[in-house]
């Protein structure tokens, strides 16, 4: 995978992209206090999780192979008190799919998902459909592109969270 990023304007635009996704990341536990079936869309939650532990997977591979201009997510990720290089987090956010699976379990719900990703997507619903929509304008499958939206995709993916975490009613 190569990297188009040989220029202070890319450099910048990248670090932008990692400090968004090592921000949420870095919070896992504060997620935790938004998880219930009946406040929140669970589909478009773990949904974004997911995206964004594959996000940072692909990152961290490009840092540790030297394929980046730098090491940026572990300067990130130290400047916000986590060394590991995103191990912590990812345990952390393993930790709290489990939870949701056993409550799941209990409430006997229906819904489908998996640790490996999310097996059916309720796609009618509004904040699912925008978290969709905010994911795909990034294309990762030929390395990192530069694209004029990009600081709009940032802004609109913040709000995205919020509106996911904080203001999306599960209506069934």
């Amino acid at each position: 995978m190569t990297i188009s990023a040989n220029n202070n304007e890319a450099q910048k635009t990248f670090s932008q992209i990692y400090t968004v996704i090592a921000q949420y990341l870095s919070q896992p536990k504060n997620v935790k206090k938004y998880i219930s079936r009946k406040l929140i869309n669970l589909d478009a939650f773990i949904f974004t999780i997911e995206q964004l532990i594959g996000r940072l997977t692909v990152i961290r591979i490009l840092e540790d192979t030297g394929q980046l201009p730098q090491p940026v997510l572990k300067q990130i990720l130290e400047k916000q008190g986590v060394t590991d290089n995103g191990e912590e987090m990812w345990d952390d956010l393993l930790d709290l799919f489990l939870e949701i699976a056993q409550s799941s379990e209990q409430d006997n719900n229906d819904g489908v998902w998996s640790l490996s990703g999310v097996d059916e997507l309720h796609v009618d619903n509004k904040t699912t459909k925008q978290c969709l929509s905010l994911f795909y304008l990034l294309d990762f499958s030929a390395g990192y592109v530069i694209v004029p939206r990009l600081e709009a995709w940032i802004s609109e993916m913040s709000k995205a969270f919020k509106g996911g975490l904080e203001n999306s009613f599960n209506k069934k």
